[in-house]
């Protein structure tokens, strides 16, 4: 896994426009644990990997989000 990484999930288009097919996301303890992970090599192994699954014929972005709200779980 990638240091500072909470966790992570892919996802698989099922409707939408066709401009992207798969996304992953990544929870991360802090902006600082993010950029030191884009700098990383764990990064590049998971690019790899991800290449290796759906392979190259996408655009690949990456956008960075900060939380402002939260769900909470209900206690019922």
């Amino acid at each position: 896994m990638i240091p500072g990484c909470l966790g992570a999930a892919q996802y698989r288009v099922r409707d939408g426009d066709g401009s992207h097919q798969y996304m992953a996301v990544y929870s991360f303890v802090s902006e600082a644990a993010l950029r030191s992970a884009l700098q990383g090599g764990e990064i590049k192994v998971l690019i790899r990997r991800y290449d290796h699954a759906v392979g190259t014929v996408g655009t690949r972005a990456r956008t960075t989000y900060t939380r402002v709200f939260e769900l909470e779980k209900s206690s019922t």
